[in-house]
């Protein structure tokens, strides 16, 4: 679990347990006991419903990726250019070698930008070079480029066999 999950979590369990303890500490020693105020569980709930709420808009956005006919997937980083991206779909093309670590394709529409000194290339990241450049590293190398993080291909373990071509054919859906 993310630490930005595991603070979000426990946020909720914080503002509940404010609302248990409240609730109680609100009673005269002589008072019945009750099981809460309809005012409580109605705040409780919406509490709950707007961290549910939340915790779906933060849900990783898992693409499928088809490389010569083998499925990966790919997980987008959460950025506005990864949205971008996302619009562009479905694409279906042909991606050039490049220093025989990469993959390129230049795409129909530039694409906001962030580049970032990334010094460390992993195998299976998908990035974007300049404005409109989609580039997937089938190699891990170091390297004094900026580029824009777009996302990871879950499965970069098995993206060796694109060394042995000079071009692939790609789908994202």
């Amino acid at each position: 679990m993310s630490g930005k999950k595991i603070r979000h979590y426990l946020s909720i369990a914080i503002v509940c347990g404010f609302f248990v303890l409240s609730a109680c500490s609100s009673q005269s020693p002589n008072s019945p006991r009750t099981s809460g105020s309809q005012e409580g569980l109605e705040t409780q709930t919406t509490v709950l419903e707007e961290a549910q709420l939340e915790d779906e808009e933060s849900e990783v956005i898992i693409k499928q990726i088809t490389i010569e006919n083998q499925t990966f997937h790919l997980e987008l980083d959460a950025n506005e250019t990864a949205e971008a991206f996302v619009q562009l779909l479905p694409i279906t093309a042909v991606m050039e070698d490049l220093h025989q670590n990469e993959k390129y394709l230049y795409l129909s529409e530039e694409l906001p930008t962030n580049p970032k000194l990334v010094e460390n290339i992993e195998k299976g990241d998908v990035m974007l070079f300049d404005s409109d450049c989609l580039v997937i590293f089938y190699k891990s190398f170091s390297t004094s480029y900026s580029y824009t993080r777009i996302g990871k291909i879950r499965e970069a373990d098995a993206l060796d066999f694109l060394a042995d071509r000079n071009t692939i054919q790609i789908e994202l859906n």
